[in-house]
């Protein structure tokens, strides 16, 4: 029902890994929610330029998903930040309000290749269905968390469940418990070799 890319401790390795399995052509295909979140972020733009800075050898230049009009020029320089950010409501987060909090951690940066919203400020990109960012802590910010799950609900034709929208929503058990159980009532475990 939605796709989100986590950061990765090696971007390049982890797009050629998912370009390989076939989940570029899927994400691009897909009708549903985006978002990229750090390494995500990147691996959705159209190119990654001076890969060699991750490692990869001689390879100067590596075409994305192409999912966002951004280009991330890797550097040797890491960036690491607390930030807060005022949120524009666009994309997968329509209807998001206020300001975000959280924190960067990358190397490199990601700018636009042609005119794109930039939704969290300058170190986010985002279409219709997509959003990339560089902040860690995103779904943390309860108006964004918000927005994206109605996101998700509005492309499928289920409703949304009752519930404060907070992340326990009054359930007391352990996140662990709780996290067992969404999965168990969302995910077909027997088509992945489960059973439970």
């Amino acid at each position: 029902d939605a796709v989100v890319l986590p950061g990765s401790k090696n971007t390049v390795d982890d797009l050629l890994a998912l370009r390989e399995a076939g989940f570029d052509d899927a994400i691009r295909g897909f009708d549903g929610p985006v978002v990229g979140l750090c390494g995500g972020y990147q691996i959705l733009g159209e190119r990654l330029v001076a890969a060699d800075v991750e490692g990869t050898g001689s390879v100067e230049t590596v075409e994305g998903v192409g999912a966002l009009p951004v280009e991330t020029r890797f550097s040797r320089e890491k960036r690491v930040e607390r930030v807060r950010r005022s949120v524009e409501g666009v994309g997968p987060i329509a209807g998001a309000t206020g300001t975000a909090t959280g924190y960067e951690i990358h190397m490199g940066r990601s700018e636009p290749v042609r005119e794109v919203c930039r939704p969290l400020g300058p170190e986010s990109a985002a279409t219709d269905r997509v959003l990339g960012t560089y902040l860690h802590g995103l779904f943390e910010n309860d108006s964004v968390r918000n927005a994206f799950v109605d996101a998700v609900f509005d492309a499928t034709d289920r409703s949304r469940p009752n519930g404060d929208g907070s992340p326990t929503d009054g359930d007391d058990r352990s996140p662990y418990d709780r996290a067992a159980d969404l999965v168990a009532d969302n995910v077909d475990l027997s088509a992945v070799g489960l059973d439970v």
